[in-house]
């Protein structure tokens, strides 16, 4: 049972941590606050950025507008530096003739309507189509007014395989 309540508070912690505000700072008594509580805080940012960014899906926080606040490594290797910006909005990053649909799934999650998700195609800084299976949730609690998680995981091999297996069946 001890077990159990040391992982939902390091849940908690790192949760905080992740949406930009910090569960350790609450839970630390006035008198440890200062250079150990910081660094605590820190260590704590660190290691939850390092998840973050060890993981291969593609993770953003978006505002309540869909501007991109945050986004992993995943994400960023998809913009390279020499090619084209990386996106101010996620939309930016959208075929366009899907565009105002997932503009539309994004503020409606926003707004609470629930999870919105999809099989998008994506231009990556190298013009590359990019199929991106997706699903943005709105971060509720302390700190995340209206901002949404985007999940992503790139399913482009196997929508060029099921397309390319089409291709052969009409013929």
């Amino acid at each position: 049972m001890q077990t159990f309540g040391v992982l939902a508070w390091w849940l908690a912690a790192a949760a905080g941590a992740l949406a930009g505000f910090g569960v350790g700072r609450y839970l630390l008594p006035p008198r440890a606050a200062g250079k150990r509580a910081a660094e605590e805080l820190q260590a704590d940012h660190d290691f939850v950025q390092s998840l973050f960014d060890a993981t291969g899906a593609l993770l953003m926080v978006l505002a309540s507008d869909g501007r991109i606040e945050r986004q992993n490594a995943a994400c960023a290797r998809l913009w390279p530096a020499g090619g084209v910006a990386a996106p101010v909005y996620l939309w930016d990053a959208v075929a366009p003739n899907q565009r105002d649909s997932v503009r539309r799934q994004i503020e409606a999650a926003a707004c609470g309507a629930g999870p919105a998700q999809a099989l998008t195609c994506f231009l990556a800084g190298t013009d590359d189509e990019l199929w991106i299976a997706w699903t943005v949730v709105r971060l509720d609690g302390a700190g995340a007014a209206g901002r949404c998680l985007f999940t992503g995981v790139n399913e482009t091999e196997r929508v060029r395989g099921e397309r390319e297996r089409a291709g052969v069946e009409q013929i």
